[in-house]
């Protein structure tokens, strides 16, 4: 072969390499939810349906979705606490899980991971998510946090004379004038100030305080708001941010409070249901969760992603720099259980 020849096939040679190696970074760095959407669709799974607290509160999340990806149907079913244990119990127990994925509250997801209801799932667009909210054996993953703080009644208290830590709580000057949900029971604010007791932001002597402080407990947290608002308390004492704004576009005179210790808070995840139809379309919806898109729509929503570059809240102050007190699947199982029932020893009224 002449030196024409043998450079001809060195040039066709090269060319190909580059090819090959090209192809190869493009499928290194190909969009992994584009390629769950293409699994998804070449395995004929055109339909999705997921359990959730309400449908109508995340429908910003649903709507995104359903835009991105509209060659999958998507339904939501309004289902949480006791309501959705005894439907999965009911279907677990029959023909299996009518639904792929479930989008919960800590608590409610340990439960589902203990009953052995969840299936272990490590999506790759989650890879960078911190441990602290990776749920137990890699059951479900949290996508968000709720902010909570503090609130009083405007009619009352002046924004300079409303308090601004948890510690200015248990004092005099706010005897018989305070409000919260139960604490006598399982709920967001029996978990959030375990928390709070976890991180050392208040003690169990501030647990007696409390009680010893002629505060109002009401059975829900809106039964607090009503009674903040009415004027028969001053100041309510843990309230996610997102259900603040409803009460107060409804007329309630209350403002927020972010309180200087940080904000409470209840981790919300995501998981797949064991044994559950279109896996391909679940594994496409749990990874959407924690990308840039669905993480930013969080943050309007008035919750915080939990992914590392995830945007800050509008609703958090541009000049605060708010820790976060979540309360996580380890504290549930080994504080929580001792913990709530010194709650109901202190608060017997």
């Amino acid at each position: 072969m002449n030196k024409t020849g043998m450079n001809i096939l060195r040039a066709a040679a090269l060319t190909a390499v580059c090819t090959l190696g090209a192809n190869a970074v493009r499928a290194q760095t190909a969009d992994p939810l584009d390629q769950l959407y293409k699994a998804a669709q070449d395995a004929g799974e055109t339909s999705l349906t997921i359990y959730n607290p309400s449908a109508a509160s995340n429908k910003m999340l649903f709507d995104a979705f359903k835009a991105k990806y509209p060659k999958i149907s998507f339904s939501a079913v309004d289902l949480i606490g006791p309501a959705l244990i005894a439907r999965l119990d009911a279907e677990f127990a029959s023909s299996g899980p009518q639904a792929s994925i479930v989008m919960n509250s800590e608590p409610d997801q340990l439960v589902l991971a203990n009953k052995g209801y969840l299936e272990a799932y490590k999506p790759e667009v989650a890879a960078a998510l911190p441990a602290q909210y990776i749920g137990k054996n890699d059951m479900w993953r949290d996508y968000g946090l709720t902010i909570g703080g503090m609130y009083y009644n405007t009619n009352k208290v002046t924004a300079a004379d409303a308090p601004k830590s948890y510690a200015e709580l248990v004092t005099d000057k706010w005897k018989g004038k305070l409000a919260t949900g139960t604490l006598r029971s399982a709920s967001g604010t029996s978990q959030a100030f375990t928390a709070l007791i976890r991180d050392g932001v208040i003690t169990q002597d501030w647990i007696k305080g409390l009680a010893q402080s002629g505060i109002f407990i009401s059975p829900t947290v809106s039964a607090a708001v009503q009674a903040v608002a009415s004027g028969q308390a001053d100041v309510g004492i843990d309230i996610p941010i997102y259900f603040f704004e409803n009460a107060k576009r409804q007329g309630a005179p209350i403002e927020f409070v972010f309180p200087k210790e940080g904000v409470t808070s209840i981790a919300l995840g995501v998981a797949k249901f064991k044994s559950a139809k279109n896996q391909m379309a679940a594994n496409l919806f749990f990874g959407w969760m924690f990308s840039a898109e669905a993480q930013k729509i969080l943050a309007e929503m008035g919750l915080q992603g939990t992914m590392p570059d995830a945007p800050v809240s509008p609703k958090i102050p541009a000049d605060r720099k708010i820790v976060f007190h979540p309360i996580d699947w380890k504290t549930l199982e080994q504080e929580y259980p001792k913990q709530l029932q010194i709650y109901q020893a202190e608060f017997k009224n």
